[in-house]
């Protein structure tokens, strides 16, 4: 029974994230039936980030009511019991770019420099704590309340910690799917290789979010945190422009070590977390 109340809250998550977000995004795919500022602004880009936050409010009124509600609140606004899991979050991304830096100090022999870091190229006017704040409370709130704190609970009921992620990333690359035609995102000039790397790390990304989950016994905000640190050191107006194959290499080591650390079962050292009570 629990089984399949998970299965509709799961169908319910998603169709939902999809049309709030999709709606949200149109300009970029029927940019010609709008005016062209809006197919260029980047507040539709920040507004359209919170649909899973929307979706999983939305689907747990649905199935869970006021209660629902209350503990999907109190999820996402918990650091969890793992002071190393928030010491990760903030940590993992500064040191990824540090390393990176490194490398192509070595490699490309460009100057190690942090300069550009907290600046946004799509939004060059804010200021690095505004850009932080929406980072982590936009953008990572805004994910991983739905694909985190909503979804992966309920896939890890029925699944291993391994297979929730590989059937999740599945369907968060598929919400990214109007980004493809926004100009000012990174995803408009993939070409077929970049798509396949994208797809790659997102695979990655999503372990490695269900490591965190996990280790913290179910925070919302930590992954939040590692969501909205990842982005901020990633997407940074830094001078180097070797970063970013860098980051990603990176990004994939880590991944098989989580992979090769910690059985397919949790992700994690802890038991998978498979309740949202």
């Amino acid at each position: 029974m629990q089984t399949t109340n998970h299965f509709r809250s799961l169908n319910l998550f998603f169709v939902f994230a999809y049309l709030i977000t999709w709606f949200i995004w149109a300009p970029y795919y029927l940019h010609s039936l709008f005016p062209v500022s809006w197919h260029t602004d980047p507040v539709f880009h920040y507004a359209g980030l919170t649909g899973p936050l929307l979706a999983a409010l939305l689907a747990t009124a649905i199935q869970n009511g006021k209660a629902g509600i209350r503990l999907l609140l109190h999820r996402i606004a918990t650091l969890g019991s793992s002071l190393w899991a928030i010491l990760a979050a903030l940590g993992i991304p500064f040191v990824i770019v540090l390393l990176s830096q490194i490398i192509s100090a070595i490699v490309d022999h460009e100057p190690i420099s942090l300069r550009g870091l907290g600046t946004s190229r799509e939004m060059p006017g804010l200021s690095w704590f505004t850009f932080a704040a929406i980072n982590i409370f936009v953008v990572g709130v805004g994910e991983e309340a739905g694909w985190r704190g909503f979804a992966l609970p309920r896939l890890q009921g029925s699944m291993t910690a391994m297979k929730a992620s590989i059937l999740l990333t599945i369907f968060w690359a598929i919400w990214h799917w109007p980004l493809f035609f926004y100009p000012l995102s990174g995803y408009y000039h993939m070409d077929i290789f970049g798509i396949a790397g994208w797809l790659f790390s997102l695979l990655l990304g999503s372990i490695l979010f269900a490591w965190l989950f996990n280790s913290s016994g179910g925070s919302v905000l930590t992954c939040a945190i590692f969501h909205g640190m990842m982005d901020i050191m990633f997407i940074s107006a830094f001078p180097n422009t070797h970063l970013a194959s860098y980051n990603g290499m990176l990004i994939t080591i880590l991944g098989f070590v989580v992979i090769n650390q910690f059985s397919a079962q949790n992700l994690s050292c802890k038991e998978r977390v498979t309740t949202i009570e």
